[in-house]
């Protein structure tokens, strides 16, 4: 199954090479003049590695990918999707910069200030939604092995569904992950590496060679947003299988995706009213000094032990035939 995964999302993969070539290419011009721009180059995809596995990233990419799939829609592009809205911030932050030079630094604070508000809202807000979602559909599941009915889940179920419509392909997900980009984070970092470049280096950078920064950011992190989206529907797939033993894991990795949902989302929304009223107090403390920085790669590598391990455990799951897998 996973080997059908990759086949499917293999157009998504030819491009995400193609930004890695084009990026590669953008810095031509300045190696050619003798700039030094290679160490940049490195942060700027490495920036771009590390940011795809914020925990926000992580979340809304496997808890869509479960809600996509329960709707029967097509879901391996999820995570290019985000990570190539999340990347035209960061592009367009970098254009601004290369032509209007420092007079953008002094408006990027106000502008990701403003920007940061909004990012936060939308990231917190779909987050908690689509937990919400998953939750019902866990719910579901578990009433279903006591042969209840789903209907007992009423108004709740209902109305949680059409909140949900506003997702129904994975094209949407560009839209939402440049929203959550506007939070300005790793933008603002992107921008400020192209400007320090710009200013430190004793010749002047080509134009085309800067815009190399973004690409090469939204290079590395579409690979392994793309990656997580494409395993997770694997992930999901299999353990939507109709067996007793991966039903156990459905619900398993749908909890755990529903409890970071939460989580990351009630975290977010706690930390802009603290920001935003300047909140004292041993609860507002304690939300302060909470870090989720390398959360997002633990639950990547949870997932992957995960189903190892219940695939050693239970030899014989892997044995069934998977004629039953959702198509795309």
């Amino acid at each position: 199954m996973w080997k059908s995964e990759l086949k499917k999302a293999t157009n998504f993969f030819v491009i995400i090479i193609f930004l890695h070539v084009l990026g590669i290419f953008l810095l031509l011009p300045a190696l050619y003049n003798g700039n030094s721009i290679i160490g940049m180059a490195i942060i700027a995809y490495s920036l771009g590695l590390r940011h795809a596995f914020d925990s926000d990233h992580i979340v809304a990419i496997d808890n869509t990918v479960r809600k996509l799939i329960e709707k029967g829609k097509n879901s391996q592009g999820v995570g290019f999707y985000f990570s190539l809205g999340h990347s035209t911030v960061v592009f367009v932050m970098i254009v601004l910069i290369a032509l209007i030079g420092k007079t953008a630094k002094h408006g990027m604070e106000s502008f990701s200030t403003i920007g940061g508000i909004i990012g936060t809202i939308v990231s917190s807000t779909f987050l908690i939604i689509i937990g919400l979602t998953n939750l019902l559909y866990l719910i579901k599941v578990l009433r279903s092995h006591e042969d209840k009915q789903p209907e007992n889940l009423g108004f709740i179920y209902r109305f949680t569904q059409r909140l949900f419509t506003f997702i129904d392909s994975q094209k949407q997900l560009y839209m939402i992950g440049f929203l959550f980009g506007l939070g300005f984070d790793t933008a603002s970092e992107i921008g400020l590496i192209a400007l320090s470049t710009v200013t430190a280096t004793s010749q002047s950078i080509p134009l085309v060679s800067i815009f190399a920064f973004p690409i090469l950011f939204a290079a590395g992190m579409s690979l392994m947003d793309t990656l997580d989206s494409t395993f997770m529907n694997t992930n999901y797939k299999w353990a939507m299988e109709n067996s007793r033993i991966r039903n156990s894991y459905n619900v398993l990795i749908t909890s755990i995706s529903v409890i970071t949902a939460f989580l990351i989302g009630g975290y977010q929304l706690l930390s802009l009213l603290i920001e935003s009223y300047n909140l004292q107090g041993p609860f507002w403390n304690l939300i302060q000094v909470v870090n989720f920085d390398y959360l997002g790669i633990c639950l990547v590598v949870f997932f992957i032990i995960s189903l190892i391990v219940f695939v050693v455990w239970n030899r014989n799951a892997f044995k069934e035939p998977l004629t039953k897998s959702i198509e795309k």
